[in-house]
């Protein structure tokens, strides 16, 4: 995608989403049944933040 899209989703969509995804990621490796879930969830952050 062109960079002028990315940069409109990190200002928009991306910044908030990757705080909530991280957040929900914590919280997920909290518990040790978590740990599996939370674990991809915190490393995929950028990903999402970004629109890699």
């Amino acid at each position: 995608m062109s960079n002028k899209v990315k940069i409109l989703w990190f200002i928009f969509v991306g910044w908030w989403l990757g705080l909530l995804w991280f957040g929900a990621g914590a919280l997920a490796c909290l518990t040790i049944i978590g740990i599996p879930i939370g674990m991809p969830m915190i490393q995929r952050t950028p990903e999402i933040m970004f629109m890699n």
